[in-house]
This record gives structure tokens, C-alpha cells and sequence, in this order.
């Protein structure tokens, strides 16, 4: 285990989720061989390239990669926008035939993405949310007005009255952090008619006051604007500052998320 090492000695920093106007969300992606390296030693190399998220791959089968994410300070349990970028690495570098099917593996999730004109397809766990009562104190934390909330197993969904409102939201973290869950993702119907909603996305109480594009609330808000909409396929914009463009299926058990991507720079370890 301990003996592995980079497959390439770079760091690939990759943007994910861009467009014409949006920056997307950046990972690192580190192709090791020989298995994973000591924890410490993987914890020191996303230290070093000091991207939000760094994922660390190793083949495992035919078109199979065993995964592990890194923060600088510590692992998580699953990334989703590092997994669209280590996709993006594997099918640009021509690893893995852009036609062929991925599938990362880490513990209990087995996602798997496809490469179609140009994006990465990942299909991850559909997150359905609920309508509630809006929580006490949510308005002021948020300063905005609120139409809706709905909660799922991880974040409350809250629904404002504009795209602008969503644009210019400026909460209270201190005062999000305080309520159970893992964050707050507010979004808003879009008028563009190249978009279905709009969102961003706070988690105070993870270290992370707006995460810059979000795979997993957008598996809550498929299900939310799919449900409001009555539609499967809708189109997606994070307005958080870089900006983010993405779609999303809303299938019976999954959803599919969907993004481009480019090679921003290499880093030599």
C-alpha cells in the first residue's frame, strides 16, 4: 500500500462544470499505481496543491478506479464535482476510451459516469426532499424572502422569490450554521429560457461558507424543480461567484448530473 506512487509526478487541476461565463469548480487529480498511499501522505499532497478537493485514483479493474478525496485539512467520505473531474482526466487522456463506462468505487459508493459530446454524465443516488414549515429565525439568517422550504436527508432547500434574490443573497453563516443538517441551498425559477433554476449553495457548519458548484444539492434540487416542473431533464446555473453550468436527469432511483470541463494547469509533485 505505502509503496504506491504517482502514476504522472503532476497534479492535474481540473475546472469542472464551466461554460462561456462560468469558472466552475476545481479539483486535483492524482492517478497513482500500486493502490492507495498512507493517509497522511495523500492529506500532505492535497495540502500542498491547496485545491478545494483532490482526488486520488487507482485502476482496479477494466474501466474501474478505486477513489479517495482530500480537503487540505482532512478525507471525505464522497466528492462529487472531484469525481466529474477525475472522469474528465481519464476520458481527455485518453485512459479510458471516451465510448467506455467508469466506475469509481469508494466504501459503499459506486458512481459512474459516461462521456457524451463533450461532458461528463455521473449518476449518483436521487436525494428526495419534503416541504416543511419554514424554521424560526430562517428569514433574518437568510435576509431574503422566502416562498418555500423543503428538507431531505442532508440540507434544507429553500426557495426564494427571484433569481436576482438568489444572485445577491448575502446570510447570516454564523446564524446558518446553528440549524441541523449538513447546509442551506437556496435557489429560484430562472426567466433565461436556457435555464430551469437557479441555485447556491452554504455549508458554514462544514468549514465551507458557499461551495462554488455543488453535484449533491443538485440531486435535491432534481427532484424538487423535476416535482414543481413536472419535468425530467432541467438545466442548471450555480450562481456562486465562479459560476457553475450544469444538467440534470431525474430518473425513478438516480440522478444524472452533467458538466464539461478543462485542463487548467498541471502542478509538478
Amino acid at each position: 500500500m505505502n509503496a504506491a506512487t504517482p502514476l504522472n509526478p503532476v497534479a492535474n487541476i481540473i475546472d469542472v462544470f464551466v461554460d462561456k461565463d462560468c469558472l466552475g469548480n476545481s479539483a486535483g487529480v492524482i492517478h497513482l499505481k500500486g493502490g492507495s498511499m498512507h493517509e497522511q501522505q495523500l492529506l500532505d499532497i492535497a495540502k500542498h496543491i491547496e485545491q478545494p478537493t483532490t482526488a486520488f485514483i487507482w485502476q482496479v479493474g477494466k474501466e474501474q478506479f478505486a477513489i479517495r478525496w482530500f480537503t487540505p485539512t482532512q478525507e471525505l467520505n464522497i466528492c462529487g464535482h472531484a469525481t466529474v473531474a477525475a472522469a474528465f482526466y481519464l476520458y481527455e487522456l485518453g485512459a479510458v476510451h471516451s465510448s467506455a463506462k467508469i466506475t469509481f468505487s469508494a466504501g459503499k459508493f459506486h458512481l459512474t459516469t459516461l462521456f457524451i459530446e463533450n461532458m461528463v454524465h455521473m449518476v449518483l443516488p436521487r436525494l428526495d426532499v419534503f416541504p416543511t414549515d419554514i424554521p424560526a429565525g430562517l428569514q433574518q439568517a437568510l435576509n431574503a424572502s422566502i416562498i418555500g422550504v423543503s428538507v431531505g436527508e442532508e440540507d434544507i432547500v429553500v426557495e426564494l422569490d427571484s433569481e436576482e434574490a438568489v444572485r445577491t443573497v448575502q446570510p447570516n453563516f454564523k446564524e446558518l450554521a446553528s440549524y441541523p443538517g449538513r447546509g442551506h441551498i437556496v435557489t429560484a425559477a430562472s426567466k433565461n429560457p436556457e435555464l430551469d433554476f437557479v441555485s447556491r449553495a452554504f455549508f458554514p457548519k462544514m468549514g465551507v461558507n458557499e461551495d462554488q458548484v455543488c453535484v449533491s444539492a443538485h440531486c435535491e434540487l432534481a427532484h424538487y424543480w423535476g416535482q414543481k416542473l413536472t419535468k425530467n431533464h432541467l438545466k442548471a446555473r450555480q450562481l456562486s461567484p465562479n459560476g457553475g453550468r450544469l444538467t440534470v436527469k431525474l430518473n425513478q432511483n438516480t440522478v444524472t448530473v452533467a458538466g464539461s470541463g478543462k485542463l487548467r494547469v498541471t502542478i509538478q509533485l
